[in-house]
């Protein structure tokens, strides 16, 4: 039914049918069985290979992406192994993703699209992730972890901003610096005791 609707739908039905299937995959993603996941990811990939639109496909892969599940995660890694449009899809949302993980706290997604990026030889898709967590833990005063971050650019040979390395100099000097806050400050009194999780890079 969807995928005719979407066949022949115009500019205006369209934006109605996106609303309602964005609302099936919100009510989708880690709450119903697999099987119904795979039915979300194969109407997205109609529109993706039929239709040539990457809305739908796009949006189920952040929700699988960003979901606390594995099968949700795993889902998401296989559709960016497949799809090289996707790739480019989701190499233009890196900024949002990032904002929107740094303001739950939550950087561990961030490591995994790391990976995913440097699978496909998309470094420079690496950059803002990089930039991102070492503002992150510059903010947290990590002297271990924004060192680590410096030591993988470096090794990535993925150079992060001067002002990354004046930073760095700060913490190892005990200087005060200069504290930026992040978009996570919005939520800090939410989450006052986070501790922040090792991640090693896999490649």
């Amino acid at each position: 039914m969807f995928k005719k609707a979407l066949a022949e739908c115009t500019s205006e039905s369209k934006a109605v049918i996106d609303r309602l299937l964005v609302k099936i995959v919100d009510e989708t993603i880690g709450k119903k069985s697999e099987a119904v996941l795979l039915a979300v990811i194969e109407m997205g990939e109609f529109c993706l290979n039929e239709l040539k639109d990457e809305f739908l496909i796009g949006y189920v892969w952040e929700r699988s992406f960003l979901s606390q599940w594995f099968s949700d995660q795993e889902a998401a890694r296989k559709l960016f192994d497949k799809h090289e449009r996707l790739r480019l899809e989701i190499a233009k949302r890196v900024n949002n993703l990032c904002f929107s993980c740094m303001q739950e706290f939550n950087t561990e997604p961030l490591y995994r699209l790391t990976e995913l990026f440097l699978k496909h030889n998309m470094s420079t898709q690496c950059r803002p992730i990089l930039i991102s967590l070492f503002e992150y833990e510059y903010w947290r005063r990590n002297l271990r972890a924004c060192s680590e971050i410096m030591q993988n650019s470096i090794d990535l040979d993925i150079p992060l901003p001067e002002a990354c390395n004046q930073k760095l100099l700060d913490l190892l000097l005990g200087r005060p610096g200069s504290l930026a806050k992040p978009a996570a400050e919005s939520a800090a009194k939410r989450k006052q005791k986070l501790q922040a999780k090792k991640y090693e890079l896999k490649f």
